[in-house]
């Protein structure tokens, strides 16, 4: 599901932003890996934007596509490790890292 000339203000935690020529928000590896070959195949830049925390954006927006990571999210424990997709917020992993009696991504 890709959008066109759609604010980024919309998605920053500093509400800054023009638009994005073409925006996702991939929900999956598998549709991350969709996106990225249909805009390599179509000659568009791409910018990846984790949870688009810490990040002023120009008033001139981005050109090409822009993938928010924000809905892969998932986080889970493989033995003692906390594996998180790069959308999981530092809070929510840390929170589930104690939840599992895992220490060492305290505050």
């Amino acid at each position: 599901n890709i959008s066109k000339q759609i604010p980024l203000s919309r998605y920053t935690f500093t509400k800054t932003g023009g638009e994005a020529e073409y925006l996702a928000f991939p929900k999956n590896l598998e549709q991350l890996q969709t996106l990225v070959a249909a805009a390599n195949e179509d000659g568009l830049d791409i910018t990846v934007i984790g949870n688009a925390s810490n990040l002023i954006i120009s008033d001139k927006g981005i050109a090409g596509l822009v993938i928010i990571l924000t809905d892969m999210n998932e986080i889970k424990l493989d033995g003692d490790i906390v594996e998180a997709q790069a959308g999981a917020t530092i809070v929510k992993t840390a929170f589930f890292a104690a939840n599992h009696g895992l220490s060492g991504l305290e505050f």
